[in-house]
């Protein structure tokens, strides 16, 4: 099976797929990635054994494009070729009709689409969306409901689970060890809302002098709009007088170490399709303060695993934190609770187990449709 990325880039959606490639693997799943070489994500790939090939998505034109699929597919015997995006999933529906194999696409975006953006994802053989809430906000827009599966992305819960650190984050930042953190992650963009966060934090400041702000990710877009938006998370900071206490870590690759150490992670997000912070916070039996927005009612009950507030009141996020740091009771209950869940619903292994037999299908109406060779284990 081919996967088919856009940017070389690592975000919940590279961090999702890479997270059921084993499984998957060790079902003889055989993959092939196209996507950008010497970046994140291809090197990531490499390590999991997974063949990348040259940045096909690179390729304007569509004839170009689809030319370089077929001849792709034809390399490597793939029988499926599956986006990884929802803008992948257009360009590639544009052309789907071209190819010998059939195709699919992950829809990890709630955003408004056109009516030819909708007729692009309708082409395929098979969609699948990460919530009940992507699909249905799709389907309001007219994307064809048969072939469109909701299927959770899942969390490697060896990995992620409570436990103790390898980095002590009092150590790295200087702080005494009766520091306590309240922490946002994710990229630095407007969806996400770390406005609101910075917002928040500078009302509760007073009120906890042990506590420190933690910001983790990074900006992408250089566009005028998101370097702004940055900056003002700052200006925020500054005007409150707690930027001693603000600390931007920037991109991680120990999540698990700070979410051990995270008192209250509070997630502030605009729009969430199923946020894989949320998932893998809730595994690592972190605190759970989150916006009701998108799938997040999906992964966490409100008053029972997390605490949900609504988008844009940053004034309400900051009063369920200070409700979890000043009880330790329910905040257990709420870590415990939220890791039930995870364990329940959101393993990677039944992600795998869901994927499988849905590209096994997809491939059979393939072979049905477009007279292939008979169907084997996606390949």
């Amino acid at each position: 099976m081919g996967l088919l990325f856009e940017y070389g880039t690592l975000n919940g959606g590279e961090f999702s797929i890479l997270a059921v490639i084993p499984r998957l693997q060790r079902r003889g799943v055989f993959l092939s990635a196209a996507c950008p070489e010497d970046t994140p994500l291809a090197h990531e790939l490499k390590k999991l054994g997974v063949e990348t090939g040259d940045p096909i998505a690179e390729l304007a034109g569509d004839d170009q494009f689809a030319d370089r699929l077929h001849s792709w597919a034809d390399n490597k015997d793939l029988q499926l070729i599956h986006a990884n995006s929802l803008a992948m999933g257009r360009k590639l529906g544009r052309v789907c009709d071209r190819l010998t194999i059939p195709t699919s696409c992950h829809l990890r975006d709630i955003i408004k689409l056109s009516r030819s953006a909708i007729d692009d994802l309708n082409r395929h053989s098979g969609r699948v969306a990460v919530s009940q809430a992507v699909r249905e906000f799709h389907l309001r827009q007219g994307l064809s409901e048969s072939e469109t599966m909701t299927i959770f992305n899942g969390v490697n819960l060896e990995r992620f689970s409570p436990g103790s650190v390898s980095r002590d984050l009092r150590e790295e930042l200087s702080l005494p060890p009766e520091t306590r953190f309240v922490t946002n992650v994710g990229q630095i963009c407007l969806r996400k809302g770390q406005d609101d966060f910075a917002q928040a934090v500078a009302l509760l400041a007073k009120d906890f002098p042990d506590v420190q702000f933690l910001l983790v990710g990074e900006r992408h877009s250089q566009k005028a709009e998101s370097v702004r938006f940055d900056k003002q998370i700052d200006e925020i900071i500054r005007s409150a007088g707690i930027a001693g206490r603000f600390h931007r870590l920037g991109f991680r690759r120990d999540l698990t170490d700070i979410f051990r150490q995270t008192d209250v992670l509070l997630h502030t997000a605009r729009q969430e399709p199923l946020g894989r912070v949320l998932l893998e916070a809730a595994a690592t039996e972190t605190a759970i303060v989150a916006t009701d927005v998108g799938g997040t009612a999906e992964i966490l009950e409100d008053g029972v695993s997390a605490i949900l507030v609504p988008s844009k009141s940053p004034e309400q996020a900051a009063q369920a934190v200070r409700r979890l740091l000043q009880d330790d009771k329910l905040r257990t209950g709420f870590r415990r609770n939220a890791r039930l869940a995870i364990e329940t619903r959101f393993d990677v292994n039944r992600s795998a187990d869901a994927l499988e037999p849905f590209w096994r299908e997809v491939i059979s109406r393939g072979v049905e449709t477009r007279g292939a060779d008979s169907p084997r284990s996606p390949h």
